[in-house]
């Protein structure tokens, strides 16, 4: 009949957005109770909480309609399973949707908003002194789920390339330093948590990355040498995490390698 909307079906309603705040969620939640470790639950909750309510309010001085935004939540969930300060891990998600709201260039980001925030708050905390080294530890990625969890994200959002791309250059560039250097080469030279986790679910944030064949490559390439630069650049006495520095750096050319490939 006209004028009657047809009724969708619940799982046509679930997007890419939904599928990673469920998983995220659930990484934050097995490492809590698998290792017993409840004093990470708070900011797993108050994060995405903060991070919602933020944007709320910029869309309410903006005279939008104000909604639940899962860019937000997913971002607050970010901050909330890399840093190990719950104070840090609320203000990061403050700091990324203020720089979201505000920063944006051609109606799109250029920096992800949540490696943004974590990188912000953990300069001013270093500063301050409120910590003394890097505090993003990256707990959530600890487990042996993230590595067909993370397949699953990156294959939902099509950017499956970059990551595969990213970590078999940046373990490839690590196996031959190690042999050159004499050091011995075992199966731990082929994990590191924390770049599998940035590879499966930061960098593929579709917003910030390019789109294109050639662009999701070449990215992943020069996030990985970036990434493994990183083991030969002085960061003593700077509280910040040299793979979200990577990020934001790579982040800077998505519109070139969308443009020109």
């Amino acid at each position: 009949m006209a004028g009657i909307k047809p009724i969708i079906p619940l799982y046509k309603r679930i997007t890419v957005y939904h599928y990673m705040i469920a998983v995220l969620s659930f990484l934050g939640l097995f490492y809590i109770v698998s290792l017993q470790r409840f004093d990470f639950l708070p900011q797993l909750i108050l994060a995405p909480l903060t991070a919602v309510l933020v944007e709320a309010l910029f869309l309410k001085l903006k005279k939008e309609k104000v909604r639940i935004s899962e860019s937000a939540i997913i971002s607050g969930l970010f901050a909330a399973i890399i840093l190990q300060n719950l104070s840090l891990a609320v203000a990061a998600p403050i700091l990324a949707i203020t720089i979201k709201m505000l920063l944006k260039v051609k109606g799109r980001h250029i920096f992800n908003p949540a490696a943004l925030g974590i990188i912000v708050v953990s300069l001013i905390a270093g500063l301050f002194g409120i910590v003394n080294t890097n505090p993003a530890i990256w707990w959530a990625a600890s487990t042996v789920l993230i590595m067909p969890l993370g397949l699953f994200m990156a294959w939902k959002i099509k950017r499956l390339e970059t990551s595969l791309v990213l970590l078999a250059v940046y373990f490839a560039l690590n196996v031959a330093w190690n042999f050159l250097s004499g050091f011995p080469i075992s199966l731990q030279s082929f994990y590191d948590p924390a770049a599998m986790f940035l590879a499966f679910f930061m960098a593929v944030e579709p917003r910030t990355t390019p789109a294109n064949k050639y662009g999701k490559i070449i990215f992943g390439v020069l996030l990985a040498a970036l990434m493994f630069a990183g083991f030969f650049i002085p960061l003593r006495g700077l509280a910040i995490d040299w793979f979200l520095i990577s990020l934001l750096i790579a982040n800077t050319t998505r519109e070139f390698l969308e443009e020109k490939l």
